[in-house]
């Protein structure tokens, strides 16, 4: 059946379609996640589709967002869903259908999601926009699945866009990412924080570590593997301690390399393994630096935001959006992730200088209240959606 849930009101209906949502965790979760809630204030009702990878239940009502969910097959652990079309999926197709959705929002090309929403779009010639995530082609760091990689990505993207007239990215590397397929971005749709969320956790993580007030915490937030420099950075703070004695390291966060980093692990470094959200952010709270050398090919990283938001000085890679953040010295330091002695030097500075450190976080945290809000990037979809529906012929 048909969820009951309506509004009082006559409402736009929005249908998101994410390979990815909760309780699965992640970036394009989180995004789809506080996008659906901003558009929900904003008076529209919104659905999510998405995969059932965590045997949840088909259809569910979750901070009042219909989350609708398709069986799926789980390709590379999860990461690659692909729908299993069968009875179930034709029942569920066909319940989306009937929601007789306004607009509909694609997240990431590399979902055959996209091309499900895309084609219920054109059959229904309803608006529909694709929102690109990435900066770089899908790895799995094997150079023949990676060929099979970029063929499949190339093969699905040239079906979107015969399907999809409009693009986006969450950053304006993303858009730059768009014109490697032959397509020009719209406008950028960024990736954002909630500037006002209220941290619950009471827990004062320096007392809880036993990590002295006058000590530098430098974090890390993130999956624990190779292309986010985990590594690179245990090993380059240990050299650290060498000449630091006043410095702790707190990683937050599990993956495939949990168990190297254990053996890299000292008394300076605090290794807390995956985190709730709200947690990850009380952490962030009482450090001084954040570091993300990640070689991932990044939309625009959250942590970075959130790092910023709680005045933590910032070292990252230039990767995707961070250097729409980071947009010079003055906002933080930008190293090359595989240049191990250029990490070294722009934690020392960090370390050394806390007059500067201070001055970064000041300043990285003024541009992020002023641009990277959920409010800021559901207003500019409002408008593009108010755009569109001025157009003469959409479909």
């Amino acid at each position: 059946m048909v969820f009951e849930y309506r509004s009082v009101y006559s409402l736009k209906k929005i249908c998101l379609f994410a390979a990815h949502f909760y309780p699965h965790l992640g970036g394009i979760e989180t995004y789809t996640l506080q996008l659906a809630k901003k558009m929900i204030l904003s008076n529209y009702e919104v659905i999510v589709v998405t995969s059932n990878i965590d045997d949840s239940p088909e259809y569910e009502l979750y901070q009042g967002i219909k989350v609708y969910r398709f069986p799926v097959l789980k390709f590379i652990n999860g990461r690659l869903p692909f729908p299993k079309f069968n009875m179930s999926f034709l029942k569920i197709l066909k319940k989306i259908k009937a929601e007789n959705s306004d607009y509909y929002i694609l997240n990431a090309r590399f979902y055959i999601h996209s091309i499900i929403g895309s084609l219920i779009a054109k059959r229904e010639k309803k608006p529909v926009i694709l929102i690109e995530h990435g900066t770089g082609h899908f790895t799995l760091n094997n150079k023949l699945l990676d060929l099979f990689g970029h063929i499949y990505e190339h093969t699905i993207t040239f079906f979107l866009k015969r399907l999809v007239k409009e693009f986006y990215g969450v950053s304006y590397a993303c858009n730059k990412w768009l014109q490697h397929f032959g397509i020009t971005a719209i406008d950028v749709l960024y990736n954002g924080i909630d500037v006002n969320y209220q941290i619950k956790s009471h827990k004062n993580y320096r007392d809880f570590l036993h990590i002295d007030n006058d000590e530098v915490v430098i974090t890390y937030a993130g999956r624990l593997i190779k292309e986010k420099g985990i590594i690179s950075l245990v090993d380059t703070f240990n050299k650290l301690c060498a000449k630091h004695n006043n410095i702790s390291l707190v990683i937050a966060g599990d993956g495939p390399l949990h168990s190297e980093v254990i053996k890299m692990k000292t008394e300076k470094i605090s290794l807390l393994g995956r985190m709730e959200h709200d947690e990850v952010l009380k952490l962030m709270t009482t450090s001084d630096i954040f570091v993300l050398t990640t070689n991932f090919p990044e939309g625009l990283p959250t942590s970075i935001l959130e790092a910023a938001l709680y005045q933590c000085a910032i070292l990252a890679s230039p990767r995707g959006g961070t250097p729409e953040v980071v947009i010079d010295d003055s906002y933080g330091i930008l190293i090359n992730p595989l240049d191990n002695d250029a990490i070294y030097r722009g934690l020392d500075i960090l370390i050394s200088d806390k007059k500067n450190r201070v001055m970064l976080s000041k300043n990285v945290r003024e541009k992020v209240l002023a641009e990277f809000d959920w409010s800021v990037t559901a207003t500019n979809l409002i408008n593009n959606l108010q755009r569109i529906d001025k157009l003469d012929k959409y479909v």
